[in-house]
């Protein structure tokens, strides 16, 4: 899932600083859950994993004809490596 940059208007994917003791898992969470629904609730994603991660994205992809059963939804990992960013420098950087 990307999302558009309202001051660049570029694509882009949800992410962001991880926050004190929070997972990885629920930065990402937490970057999606702000971007998609201006919800910024931290609280809940202090802890998440990998497997809670991908049960909080399974959870948008229901089916729509009422019987709230699973639409085949699969994770994969699409990109692993540098991604050119504006906001890169030679002191900070951003990494998928």
């Amino acid at each position: 899932m990307v999302f558009k940059d309202k001051l660049t208007n570029d694509w882009k994917l949800p992410g962001g600083k991880i926050l004190g003791v929070e997972s990885p898992y629920g930065a990402v969470c937490r970057s999606f859950n702000k971007l998609a629904f201006q919800d910024d609730d931290s609280e809940h994603s202090l802890s998440l994993q990998e497997k809670d991660m991908i049960e909080h994205f399974e959870s948008f992809a229901r089916s729509t004809d009422g019987t709230n059963g699973p639409t085949n939804f699969e994770a994969h990992m699409v990109y692993r490596g540098y991604i050119d960013d504006l906001r890169n420098t030679d002191n900070a950087w951003v990494e998928a």
